[in-house]
């Protein structure tokens, strides 16, 4: 099997309630329509679709759901999670992008406000298939630290019987990277994972 696509991942925005809010002097808004407009200027005729693998917001809020649908220009439709819901800012003009939850993004917001269609669940475990791939997305919950529920392994174990070539997209980084910050929020259990 032969496929040929490819996609860009992004993460961890901390958007909050306003564009000009800034979080010790620092415009999470500014940097986020700085990625997209990198993004828009040099690879988007490039590129398959954007996926954004959570922390869209912070603090969680109707307000910080609201300004990201705005910036991104979204319309609410009957889209079902993970996407892909099309987005206009920065010179992308109905460009998709597919949304996984991180655990700063409150579960039933983030359905809420991007995807109306689909009851809200306290955890995100979904697939979808581009050009013959599997992307399996899987939520490891809502605390600092990764958690590996048995509702998300379960998940994982059904969706790799599929014998389709997979992704896996995880918030949470799944091994240690040599960072003590951000090697302490890998699951203790991470082994059940692998």
């Amino acid at each position: 099997m032969s496929v040929s696509f490819s996609f860009i991942q992004i993460t961890d925005h901390h958007l909050p309630e306003t564009e000009a809010a800034l979080v010790r002097g620092f415009s999470p808004a500014y940097a986020f329509r700085a990625v997209m407009r990198h993004i828009a200027d040099n690879v988007s005729s490039e590129v398959d679709f954007i996926v954004t693998t959570g922390d869209l917001i912070e603090p969680a809020s109707d307000g910080a759901y609201r300004m990201l649908s705005h910036m991104l220009g979204l319309h609410a439709d009957a889209t079902k999670a993970p996407g892909p819901l099309r987005i206009s800012i920065e010179g992308l003009r109905d460009f998709p992008m597919y949304f996984l939850p991180g655990n700063h993004d409150d579960r039933s917001l983030f359905f809420h406000y991007l995807f109306p269609g689909t009851p809200p669940a306290p955890l995100m475990n979904v697939a979808f298939v581009h050009q013959g791939v599997q992307f399996i997305c899987l939520d490891l919950g809502t605390e600092s630290k990764a958690t590996n529920e048995p509702t998300t392994l379960d998940f994982l174990g059904r969706s790799l019987q599929t014998g389709l070539p997979s992704i896996i997209l995880t918030h949470h980084q799944l091994v240690s990277i040599g960072s003590r910050w951000l090697d302490d929020f890998v699951a203790d259990d991470v082994d059940r994972l692998w």
